[in-house]
């Protein structure tokens, strides 16, 4: 049998119905659910994402969570790092310019802030990152601080800075290709 959605529900054939019985999906709801409610399926989503930097500060940019991602790309353990500010992940010229403050001022009035740049390691070396920044909320819906996820672009970046300088020698040049064979055969 087929239903068609309307406000008055009468049936047609235009729309097949669900073979799923209307009972079985609750357990399923059921199980998300209990996930959704579970601290500790929030703790494994976070520390699964080690391709990604996540982690959290207060308002004043105090470090206060940190997951396997952050360490991988940026080098300090948990342990080194959280109470310190994330300023410290700034260029020296960024610093100076309060650009961390202006993430987090940026995300608090716009819901989020993006940044592209460059960003310090741990050993002092720098990488080129793409990070975004959310305000975050508890329960009470109080502003307690944010949430950064930050990815490493640098490898990305390279490849894109040396595709555009051979794109640039073949548009300024008027060289041409020639594709054959060095006796002129098969050209």
């Amino acid at each position: 049998m087929k239903v068609r959605i309307s406000s008055s529900r009468k049936t047609s054939a235009t729309a097949p119905r669900s073979s799923t019985p209307r009972a079985q999906t609750n357990p399923l709801k059921k199980k998300h659910q209990k996930l959704r409610n579970d601290p500790d399926f929030y703790f494994q989503v976070f520390e699964s994402l080690s391709d990604y930097a996540v982690f959290t500060v207060d308002l004043y940019g105090t470090i206060s969570s940190w997951n396997n991602g952050a360490k991988h790309i940026l080098g300090y353990t948990s342990e080194e790092v959280i109470g310190r500010n994330a300023d410290i992940f700034f260029t020296k010229d960024d610093r100076k310019h309060k650009r961390h403050n202006i993430e987090l001022e940026t995300a608090a009035k716009y819901g989020k802030a993006r940044d592209e740049r460059w960003h310090v390691k741990k050993d002092k070396s720098q990488f080129w990152g793409f990070g975004l920044v959310f305000p975050l909320f508890n329960e009470e819906g109080k502003h307690v601080g944010f949430t950064k996820v930050m990815r490493d672009l640098t490898e990305h970046d390279l490849l894109h800075k040396e595709l555009q300088k051979y794109k640039d020698i073949f548009q300024y040049t008027k060289l041409g290709i020639v594709i054959g064979s060095a006796d002129r055969k098969n050209i």
